[in-house]
């Protein structure tokens, strides 16, 4: 029979590690497509070749306003909701930590692979 702890991670890990990567995305998204918008050209690469400075512009003002606020939006309400699972004000706050923890580890790791154009990739 599984405990009650061991129900709950079951149902939250999934939970945290949905609400740490769409928030991360969304946050780094929303620093690396910015200057590009604003005209720092190589603050983004695109793999598509051919693309035109005004395609890879259009491409990247979509990401801007639409892409990354959904993505942070997702990892912000992925977070509540998790955090309302939760009974103890105890709990909510080492959840609260743990997925801004989660997010600053993955921005802190990711910004600078974006600053050198260098991407992770999992296959």
């Amino acid at each position: 029979m599984m405990t009650a702890w061991v129900r709950s991670l079951a149902v939250l890990a999934p939970v945290w590690a949905g609400a740490v990567v769409c928030a991360s995305h969304g946050l780094l998204g929303l620093v690396t497509r910015g200057p590009h918008v604003g005209g720092a050209h190589g603050a983004v690469t695109y793999p598509v070749a051919g693309w035109t400075a005004a395609q890879k512009h259009a491409a990247a003002l979509g990401d801007l306003t639409v892409f990354e606020p959904w993505f942070l939006l997702e990892g912000v309400l992925l977070a509540l909701a998790g955090r309302q699972f939760l009974r103890s004000p105890a709990a909510r706050r080492r959840w609260t930590v743990a997925v801004l923890a989660g997010i600053a580890a993955i921005d802190v790791f990711g910004a600078p692979l974006s600053a050198a154009h260098l991407h992770v990739a999992v296959s």
